[in-house]
């Protein structure tokens, strides 16, 4: 047995240092390697460190060599705990065949998944030792460990009968359970529910709007929403800090002006908020980021949440500041990439993914006779207006001036649905948007 181990944990040392010794061999395949093997997939933590630094630079649009690679591990330190540069060398001088770089990122890919089986499986050895144990609740929890496990093998093939046994199955869940098959949940928004039926998982949600307007407000309007029926959130703000995030978030559910912020609050006040913090923040499935993200890292923190407690809703503001691909494509196709990537990443996780974006300079300035801000359309999206191609709804955001408190979403795209408008209510004071339908019969 111990001969069958040692072998084991030779060829997987074998395929991880290959891929590095590869990264600095050919740094040209890192981006295609990357889409095979992350650094998570490495069970020697120094050389999934330095895998993060060959993909930081090519994310970073460095056109990394050796020599490049070589003072980015000095600098951050993981040159040393490596061993040296004759520990690094011998890595290098495995010299691996460059073309069978496909060959030895699945090799890590596979023994990351057998590891990954491995502890599914003891931690189900563990608990299922307890005689009080459900047994669903352990299925669920091995299934949950073991999520994707296999995939990357298949190239995604399904057979029709076993999508049809699925179809069937989640048709019967909700027959059981009545729920609602049409919807994921709602947007808090009556009006635009009866146009857009909520939020569904799988699908790509965009929202556009000048600046000042109010987008990432509305955002965080259908996060809490979402929060409210119990579903499980990840606001990804890399515009504001997280504090600045919430503070809108609290004003709107507190109904306190959000210039109090500035200042010392009352005794009323501070009552109010640690009573929020107390029992909304408390129980709330609502997780917060404000580090700057790549489309790579968005997708590892998706599969993280997911694996946890759950992840359905997927907040990205904004679209514009997302580290693309490959800094020297042309504007226009980086951020093409960026929404066919997030509308994958939907599908794969099956969740709803709302992207905020920025329109054009050109939107911006455009007033009409009257001085007033004229109506974005779909050639207002900034950088592509080819990304609506690949959402499968389309909102714009519209106030004719900074100083107006009557909004208008606009739904200028819907793959299945109708397009419309809906009116709504702005109350700058408490950053919240309302349902002007519902606030007329109020």
């Amino acid at each position: 047995m111990s001969k069958v181990m040692d072998d084991v944990i030779e060829a997987r040392v074998e395929a991880e240092e290959s891929v590095i010794s590869i990264a600095f061999i050919g740094p040209h395949l890192i981006e295609a390697m990357s889409a095979l093997v992350s650094y998570r997939d490495f069970f020697d933590r120094t050389l999934a460190n330095i895998w993060s630094v060959c993909l930081d630079l090519r994310v970073s649009n460095v056109d990394s060599d050796a020599r490049m690679l070589l003072l980015e591990l000095k600098k951050r330190g993981l040159l040393d705990q490596i061993g040296g540069m004759s520990a690094l060398a011998k890595i290098i001088n495995r010299q691996p065949t460059v073309a069978h770089y496909e060959y030895y990122c699945r090799e890590v890919a596979r023994y990351a998944e057998l590891r990954r089986l491995e502890d599914a499986a003891g931690s189900l050895l563990t608990s299922s030792s307890d005689p009080k144990a459900d047994p669903q609740k352990l299925l669920n929890m091995f299934t949950a460990k073991t999520e994707g496990v296999g995939n990357s093998k298949d190239a995604g093939f399904r057979h029709f009968k076993d999508v049809v046994a699925q179809v069937i199955d989640t048709k019967i869940e909700q027959a059981e359970s009545n729920e609602d098959p049409r919807v994921g949940f709602m947007s808090g928004f009556p009006s635009l529910d009866s146009l857009i039926g909520g939020f569904a998982p799988s699908k790509l949600y965009l929202l556009g709007a000048r600046t000042g307007v109010g987008k990432t407000a509305l955002a965080a309007n259908f996060c809490m929403a979402a929060v409210a029926q119990g579903k499980f959130a990840w606001f990804s703000s890399l515009e504001m800090k997280n504090a600045e995030v919430t503070e809108r978030i609290m004003s709107s559910c507190l109904k306190m002006n959000h210039r109090r912020w500035m200042g010392r609050l009352s005794p009323q006040e501070m009552e109010a908020v640690k009573e929020f913090r107390d029992t909304v923040a408390a129980s709330s499935r609502l997780w917060m980021t404000d580090v700057k993200e790549s489309y790579q890292s968005i997708r590892a923190k998706c599969r993280l949440r997911k694996s946890c407690e759950g992840l359905d809703f997927l907040i990205l503001d904004n679209l514009q500041l997302v580290r693309p691909f490959d800094y020297r494509s042309p504007k226009h196709e980086r951020t093409k990439q960026l929404t066919e990537a997030l509308k994958d990443l939907a599908k794969e996780m099956n969740i709803a993914v709302l992207v905020l974006c920025q329109l054009s300079v050109d939107s911006e300035n455009s007033k009409g006779r009257s001085g007033v801000m004229e109506e974005p359309d779909n050639s207002s999206w900034a950088d592509s207006k080819r990304i609506v191609d690949d959402a499968d709804v389309a909102m714009l955001l519209h106030r004719s001036s900074r100083e107006s408190t009557d909004a208008k979403l606009i739904i200028s795209k819907q793959r299945n649905g109708p397009l419309g408008a809906v009116s709504l209510n702005w109350a700058g004071h408490f950053q919240t948007f309302s349902d002007a339908n519902v606030d007329q019969l109020g």
